[in-house]
């Protein structure tokens, strides 16, 4: 839903970051993510576990070639870590800090 309402109108927002974003098989418009990630004109940061849920990590390289010519898209992916980010929660809040910092630049 935020990618959606982010795709029609972005106002008040800098940027976007994804935890464990989906393709979902759904023919709903808010659904269509796919779309959404060519259109968002906003830093997107598209975050996803190595052991993720099968319908995250197996649409990841699809969602990045969805990116590639999204200039302020990026996809990390968090060596070790599931869905539920348990391992070490602190290195996702680490992981978005920092790409936050580096995509607003100090503020």
């Amino acid at each position: 839903m935020a990618a959606y309402t982010l795709s029609q109108d972005p106002k008040g927002l800098d940027a976007l970051a994804t935890i464990s974003l989906p393709l979902p098989d759904s023919a709903l418009p808010q659904a269509q993510i796919g779309g959404f990630i060519k259109n968002i004109a906003l830093p997107f940061l598209d975050v996803y576990a190595e052991f993720d849920l099968p319908e995250v990590a197996d649409t990841a390289r699809q969602r990045r070639m969805l990116g590639k010519d999204n200039p302020v898209y990026r996809q990390i992916r968090i060596n070790g870590e599931n869905h539920a980010y348990r391992h070490d929660p602190m290195m996702l809040i680490k992981r978005i800090y920092s790409w936050l910092a580096l995509s607003l630049g100090p503020n």
